[in-house]
């Protein structure tokens, strides 16, 4: 099933819509691209409410940092970023995002999946002692990053198969072009404005198969002050606390290739050089 044969080299918001518009309908009538399974069973010792997993994802300069940062402060949370650039595949990763070496894609996919297994045992045992975490970026970033250079979804996601979903996503929604009208933009490798353009359509593709699975991915309009953007941000995260407290179990993530696997999101194309 050939969904999407190739986008417009220009990369015109035209071309980019026009994909969306073929995508959207089958991705709601397929059947559910990512499995959920209660694998990962966490339990407190003392009281049986573990902690909750909470995930931050948007764009650069969406204001990422500062609604994590609330959240840490607030709940007394683990504050987790990714990448962690103080482990030695971390400093790899840094090297690469400032410039100072080159990479492959595929390579570099995988360092960034690596970082993030690196620190599981260490966020699963938070959760446990009944600490809540709060993760800067998680692995949705890295599919999204890598599946808007031109890789495949599917083979984006397999490298982080088995890693914990979070109990809620809050992905911070902001259009490229007010975006690059932020503090320090443009410092790092990805911070260019036709990028981010297919970063946020690639997280738009995330977010229809991780709410297609029932997945708790909440969509929240960074556009604001920091205030109403907090005023959301903590309603949702309280809801989620308070379900997370009531189960023993983390999902886990598992890719059902066979549903992706016919075309779907197929790889944009793009002669453009990042």
């Amino acid at each position: 099933m050939q969904i999407y044969e190739k986008a417009d080299h220009n990369l015109s918001h035209g071309a980019i819509d026009k994909f969306m518009d073929q995508v959207r309908p089958w991705l709601k009538k397929s059947e559910p691209p990512i499995l959920l399974s209660e694998s990962i069973p966490i339990k407190n010792a003392l009281d049986g409410k573990r902690g909750a997993f909470i995930v931050v994802e948007g764009l650069d300069r969406s204001g990422k940092s500062t609604q994590v940062a609330r959240l840490v402060e607030k709940l007394e949370a683990r504050h987790v970023k990714f990448p962690d650039r103080t482990t030695s595949i971390g400093m790899m990763i840094n090297s690469y995002l400032t410039n100072k070496c080159d990479i492959n894609d595929q390579a570099v996919h995988l360092l960034f999946s690596a970082n993030r297994w690196e620190m599981l045992s260490s966020i699963l045992q938070t959760l446990q002692r009944g600490q809540h975490v709060v993760c800067d970026r998680y692995a949705f970033s890295g599919m999204a990053y890598s599946h808007a250079k031109g890789l495949d979804l599917s083979w984006c996601i397999s490298p982080d198969v088995g890693m914990p979903l979070p109990d809620i996503t809050l992905f911070l929604d902001l259009n490229e072009t007010t975006a690059t009208k932020r503090a320090a933009y443009g410092e790092e490798r990805y911070e260019k404005k036709a990028f981010q353009s297919l970063v946020r359509q690639a997280f738009q593709n995330i977010a229809l198969l991780m709410e297609r699975s029932g997945a708790r991915w909440e969509r929240i309009d960074a556009s604001g002050s920091p205030d109403e953007v907090w005023h959301a941000v903590h309603t949702r995260v309280q809801n989620a606390i308070a379900d997370a407290q009531t189960s023993e179990h983390l999902c886990s993530l598992h890719f059902c290739s066979a549903a992706l696997g016919m075309g779907m999101l197929h790889q944009i194309k793009t002669t453009d050089t990042f």
